[in-house]
Formats: C-alpha cells, sequence, structure tokens
C-alpha cells in the first residue's frame, strides 16, 4: 500500500509542477522570474516523475535507468530554488558568487550520476522493491543540497522581516510552500541511509502546487494577476478529477499489459482534458436550455426574482414599489389579489397603504394586536391553508381571522432590524393550485429586500 501512495504522489507532483510552471512562464515569456520558475519547476517534475517510474519498475535494469534519470532533476533542484529565490528577492552580492559555485557543483554531481560513486546499487527498502544504496561521493551531494536550500531559506525569512504589504504575503506563502515541499521530500533520504522509516513527507510536497497557486491568485505572486471566471474554475475542478483518473489507466496498463505505453497515456489524457474543457464552455449554455424546458417554473421564478430585485434596487416612491411589484406578483405568479399594510409609528398601528383587485374588510389594525406579535417572533410567510388544517388551535384560528379579514391566503411579514415594519397580503392563484415551496421561497427573498428597502426610505 505504501508503494502505490509514493507512486501516485509522485506522479501527482510531476504533474501539478509542470503544469504550474507552464502557466506562470506562459504569463510572462520573457521575464526572468518566468523562467527561473518554468526550470525549477521542470526539474521537480523530472524528479518526481522518474521517482514514479523507479518504484514501479519491473526490473532493476529499469528501475536503474528512471534512477539516473531522476537523479537529474534533483542535482538542479537546489540551484534553480536559489536561483528562482535571489530573483524574486532582487539578492545579488554574495548570493550571486554563491550561484555560481553551485551552479559548477551540478554539474560536477550530473557527471558524477551516471557512475557507481554517485548511486552505486538499488536494494529493497521498506515496501519498496529497488530503493537507491548511496556511493562515495553522495553525501557530498546531499550537503550541497541542504546548504542550497537552506541558504534560500535564510534569504526569504530575511527579507520576510524586512518587507511589508505586498511583497511580505507574497514572502510568506512562497516560504510557507517550499518548507513543506522540502521537509516532506527529505524523508526520502532515510531510506537512501537505511534507516528503515517509510517516506511519510513525500505525499507533503503536493500541498506545494495549490499554496503557490493561491499565491498567485490572492497576492499576484511572481506579478501574475488573474482573474477567476466560472469555467476557469470547472475546467481545473475537472482536471483535477482526471489525474486520478489517469493515474488509474497508468496502473491499469501496467496490471493488464505489463508495460506502460506513454503515447497512448497522453492521448487518453488530451482527450479527457480537451473533454473537460468543452464541457466548462457548455456547462452553462446546457443549464440554461434544461432549466428552460424540463424546470420551466424554476427558472421563471428566477426571472422573476430579478425583476423584482431590480424594482427594489431603483426604489424611489412608497406608490410606485407598491404598483410595480403588484403588476409583477399578479401577471407573473398568477394571483388574484394584493394589498399592502405599513407601520404607522405616530398612530401605533398597520395602515393599509395599497391593494389590487380585493379591498380587505380592515384598513387598519393596532401595533399590539397579538397577531402582530406572533408575526414578529416566527419572522416566517404564513400560508392560511396550512393553518386551517389545524383550526382547533386557538392561535391558528386567531391568525385565519386576521387573515380573512385582510383577504390574505399568503401573509408575507417584512422584519428589519428586529421590527416589523409591514405585511403583504396575497390573494389566492388564479389556477386555484397552492403556493409552491419556489413560490414561498421567492417571496420570503424579496420580503428581505423589500424590507430594508422600506426602512431606509422612510
Amino acid at each position: 500500500m505504501g508503494l502505490y501512495v509514493f507512486a501516485i504522489s509522485s506522479l501527482l507532483t510531476a504533474i501539478l509542477a509542470v503544469i504550474l510552471g507552464i502557466f506562470v512562464w506562459i504569463k510572462n515569456v520573457k521575464g526572468n522570474l518566468n523562467r527561473a520558475w518554468l526550470l525549477l519547476s521542470l526539474n521537480i517534475g523530472i524528479w518526481s516523475f522518474g521517482l514514479f517510474e523507479e518504484v514501479i519498475s519491473l526490473s532493476k535494469a529499469e528501475a536503474f535507468l528512471w534512477t539516473r534519470i531522476f537523479y537529474v532533476g534533483a542535482i538542479f533542484i537546489p540551484i534553480f530554488f536559489l536561483y528562482f529565490v535571489s530573483i524574486f528577492l532582487g539578492a545579488n552580492g554574495l548570493t550571486r558568487k554563491i550561484l555560481y559555485i553551485a551552479s559548477f557543483l551540478s554539474f560536477v554531481f550530473l557527471g558524477l550520476n551516471f557512475t557507481e560513486l554517485f548511486i552505486e546499487d538499488l536494494a529493497p527498502r521498506y515496501s519498496f522493491p529497488y530503493w537507491n544504496v548511496p556511493g562515495p561521493v553522495f553525501p557530498a551531494f546531499i550537503l550541497y543540497f541542504f546548504m542550497c536550500i537552506s541558504y534560500a531559506h535564510y534569504l526569504l525569512f530575511k527579507y520576510y522581516r524586512k518587507t511589508s504589504g505586498l511583497k511580505r504575503n507574497q514572502i510568506k506563502y512562497f516560504l510557507a510552500a517550499s518548507l513543506i515541499a522540502f521537509s516532506g521530500a527529505s524523508t526520502d533520504f532515510l531510506l537512501i541511509f537505511d534507516i528503515p522509516v517509510y517516506p511519510f513527507g513525500h505525499s507533503f510536497i503536493l500541498a506545494y502546487p495549490p499554496i503557490i497557486a493561491y499565491a498567485i491568485t490572492k497576492y499576484q505572486l511572481m506579478d501574475i494577476n488573474i482573474v477567476i471566471k466560472k469555467g476557469t474554475v470547472y475546467t481545473y475542478l475537472s482536471f483535477l478529477i482526471l489525474v486520478p483518473c489517469m493515474v488509474f489507466i497508468i496502473f491499469a496498463q501496467r496490471f493488464f499489459f505489463g508495460k506502460i505505453n506513454y503515447v497512448f497515456s497522453s492521448l487518453v489524457f488530451v482527450v479527457l482534458f480537451l473533454s473537460a474543457i468543452v464541457f466548462s464552455k457548455t456547462k452553462f449554455k446546457a443549464e440554461r436550455f434544461i432549466e428552460r424546458t424540463l424546470f420551466k417554473r424554476k427558472y421563471e421564478h428566477k426571472k422573476t426574482l430579478t425583476k423584482l430585485s431590480k424594482i427594489v434596487i431603483s426604489f424611489l416612491d412608497e406608490k410606485e414599489l407598491f404598483k410595480k411589484t403588484s403588476n409583477i406578483f399578479i401577471q407573473d405568479l398568477e394571483i388574484e389579489s394584493i394589498s399592502f399594510f405599513l407601520l404607522d409609528r405616530r398612530k401605533g398601528a398597520y395602515i393599509l397603504r395599497a391593494f389590487r383587485e380585493l379591498i380587505p374588510k380592515i384598513k387598519k389594525l393596532p401595533k399590539d394586536d397579538i397577531f402582530f406579535k406572533w408575526l414578529k417572533e416566527d419572522g416566517q410567510i404564513i400560508v392560511k391553508e396550512e393553518l386551517e388544517r389545524f383550526i382547533d388551535d386557538p392561535k391558528n384560528k386567531l391568525i385565519v381571522e386576521r387573515l380573512n379579514s385582510m383577504e390574505s391566503e399568503v401573509c408575507i411579514p417584512l422584519i428589519t432590524r428586529g421590527e416589523l415594519i409591514g405585511l403583504i397580503n396575497l390573494g389566492k392563484k388564479r389556477s386555484g393550485n397552492m403556493y409552491s415551496h419556489e413560490d414561498l421561497e421567492l417571496l420570503a427573498n424579496f420580503a428581505n429586500q423589500a424590507a430594508v428597502a422600506l426602512e431606509n426610505a422612510r
């Protein structure tokens, strides 16, 4: 199980690192910072993909080949990480000299990588059939690796303490991502020196692409300013679903056919990824079409709510508000009548301000009427037909009486800042149907907006 978790996390890291590297580079192909990030990302990709291939290899010769390949990436990761940090922070002087020395050492280790002086052999370790056995110069490589990484982190800490604002946030997230990634990667070295500890931190490396992506999005890391659209979000979410599918396809090929065809795997991935993009582009049009056909009523309610919202936003006069909303309720919801009662604080009563079709039997109700107390405490829309089922309850009986006196089938309280400032009464539907859940939801949303608008206008 440990082998498969390690392999999958390595493959995911390789894919995400390369994609993030290319994305950053495309944003500014001539920028030194962007090129440095691309080089770092590509080497992380080589290292991670080589590790994936090494641990799933079926023969020692194959595993040895991938070991040599992934160490090409591992050797250049420290130098390109330090190079990126130096450009990112604008560091020079001593840092530049260290870069020259580190560059020379990286090419020395690159040459030694293809000899037994670097990796002497492969041997079983923990649950892995093939793991590296270090050669005589490998400890020197470890020293080079950690010195470069440590110095780069020292620079990041140093500049983090000196800077402020946006740059400080950029450094903070980059520092967090790199500390998590390199701390996790360092656990890979334990098995190399025959310390029987599973490289549990390897999976932590997967945290670095999302953290960097977040820093790019929120704090314009690497001077990238992007606007995330819904379609983009859907595309990347689809991609995250596709990656595990690709891992499954790769392992399935090895399980059923004994080898992996990378041309076929790449073709499958491209087809799936393009499908995800096409899906994200057509999703909203398809949703709208389905809403208009299969869920026509719900779609119409959305349109009605949009109309009502526009009226409330442009609201200038009570009479105009009552007139326009009455028209929409009668036409779109097909109700027979409507009336508006608003609180008159000076008179201490709720006064009939407007109505359509049926005239309420009463035009004024005292503020201290128990009906309004219950309406305020409950704060919910009242449907008369529901209360009539339990008419034996004295409270329900009184509420039904009040609703009848206002010619109301549905009573919508207008509450803002804890005060009941009015209510809207709707009559029966012309179709004879009950008010649906969608109807009540629409009315509740409108009531919240209307209550605030009416109170602010007073």
